[in-house]
């Protein structure tokens, strides 16, 4: 499928302030199910300094540095994406034994996988509620993930919060409730209990093409012979082509598409606007 993504973070500042160096997520990856054309970057005021790099996992980050006060900063993305993946099961586990729970991954994958091994939050909560669900999984891998990413969709109530920091996992198992990124960490907590490598991530998703886009947060899974797959709990739906990854952590933190702080006695306020187009 083939998007023309548009995405304007806009900061406005109630007086004059200096910024500091910040860090932008903002240019998706090209993957062999994900192709990115004619991508541009717009930043006002423009940035004095500014480079491109990799983080630690391999995402594209930017480094902008200002140099005269501002009252605003926008950010604005646009760029073309090709979705490649139409059919998101075209994969076998391997080795076979995988395909059932408890499984243990090639130890040479332990060094690499660990980061992604480790729940934020660990209780009996969170690992009764992720031993119910392998039950009603019937000890498969697979439809454990199904299941999760289902149940999920269908006994939470989904909460719109594009501000603040994530609920932690037991909050949001608490509450019944929460945002795409609530949702996320959730699940990825009940993987890592029960030892699936799991990382967080983000991107846009489609969707029926009539509402309002947002930016929009699911799961990744690291499944032997597979590789990285997505699980989308807010929407009860297994990622393919209707998902454009922007970037994808261990720290959902670390990937935030704006980081950096400002200078001075003043008050902020963020919009953001993310226009999706289909073109065929």
């Amino acid at each position: 499928m083939h998007f023309k993504v548009n995405h304007q973070t806009y900061y406005t500042y109630s007086k004059m302030v200096y910024l500091e160096p910040h860090i932008l997520c903002v240019h998706p990856p090209t993957y062999p199910y994900q192709a990115i054309f004619n991508f541009t970057l717009k930043i006002n005021p423009e940035p004095v300094v500014f480079s491109r790099s990799n983080d630690i996992e391999g995402n594209s980050i930017y480094l902008a540095c200002f140099q005269d006060l501002t009252d605003h900063l926008l950010i604005e993305t646009e760029f073309e994406v090709q979705t490649l993946r139409s059919n998101p099961f075209d994969y076998v586990l391997y080795p076979f034994e995988t395909c059932n729970l408890p499984f243990h991954y090639p130890v040479d994958l332990h060094p690499l996988l660990k980061p992604y091994l480790k729940p934020e939050t660990r209780n009996s909560k969170i690992e009764n509620f992720a031993l119910e669900c392998v039950g009603k999984s019937q000890q498969s891998t697979l439809r454990l993930l199904m299941y999760l990413t289902e149940i999920i969709n269908q006994e939470f109530v989904y909460e719109y919060n594009e501000f603040g920091p994530p609920r932690s996992s037991d909050e949001t198992l608490r509450l019944k409730k929460g945002s795409c990124r609530d949702l996320a960490i959730l699940m990825i907590d009940i993987c890592r209990v029960l030892g699936i490598a799991a990382r967080f991530a983000s991107g846009y998703y489609l969707g029926n093409g009539t509402e309002e886009s947002y930016l929009h947060a699911w799961v990744e899974v690291y499944l032997p012979g597979a590789g990285w797959r997505g699980y989308d709990p807010t929407e009860g739906l297994v990622v393919a082509d209707q998902h454009i990854l922007l970037a994808s952590s261990s720290y959902p933190n670390l990937i935030a598409p704006v980081q950096g702080v400002f200078r001075g006695d003043a008050r902020s306020l963020l919009r953001t606007k993310v226009s999706i187009q289909h073109l065929s």
